[in-house]
């Protein structure tokens, strides 16, 4: 039996009529919102997440709106109480709050094994700007962790070490995605204790 051959006006005739849909599905494709055109398993990269060492995230609620501490500047506590949200402060409006968080012994103890994880590598356990990692500072000549006896931390008050801790200085971290709002009040009362 002898091969069949196809010419080619068959083959357009039989390709021809797909080639519309084809090209009008390819431009739907294109223009939809979604990173892969079809959905067909229930993907992580949609779901609500949070990384490594960061507490999981409050989603606001859908009928909420954004909030202007600046404008109201009365009525922020009382919104904090009510929603459950932190205010972005700026480092002048942090100068006037005052700690939420009672100075009692286990409070104090819970301060002092927070900075004990999340600064004395730095700060050194006593908080003198001498920790395992300072040295490294130094070779690299860059700024060294704060000593808090210093004249320049004692004069900040509880507010403004609450913004430094919050969003962080120079060589340091911001804490503000990674520890809550109450437990960096905790660490200004430890810096106010080894002081």
């Amino acid at each position: 039996m002898a091969p069949v051959t196809l010419s080619r006006p068959f083959f357009r005739a039989r390709t021809a009529p797909l080639a519309l849909p084809l090209a009008v599905l390819l431009t739907a494709l294109a223009c939809t919102q979604s990173t892969y055109p079809f959905d067909y398993f229930s993907e992580m990269h949609y779901q609500a997440f949070h990384r490594m060492q960061e507490p999981p995230r409050k989603q606001p609620p859908l009928d909420s709106v954004l909030y202007d501490p600046s404008a109201h500047p009365e009525a922020v506590q009382s919104w904090r109480n009510i929603r459950g949200a932190e205010i972005p402060y700026d480092l002048a409006q942090a100068r006037n709050l005052r700690n939420p968080v009672p100075p009692t012994a286990d409070n104090l103890d819970r301060a002092k094994r927070l900075f004990q994880v999340n600064c004395a590598m730095c700060h050194g356990p006593q908080g003198k700007g001498n920790g395992l990692v300072a040295g490294y500072f130094e070779a690299y000549k860059a700024t060294k962790p704060f000593d808090f006896s210093q004249q320049e931390t004692k004069r900040k008050v509880e507010g403004e070490l609450w913004w430094v801790i919050t969003n962080g200085r120079a060589n340091m971290p911001a804490f503000k995605n990674i520890l809550t709002e109450d437990e960096r009040w905790l660490l200004t009362h430890f810096v106010r204790a080894v002081q």
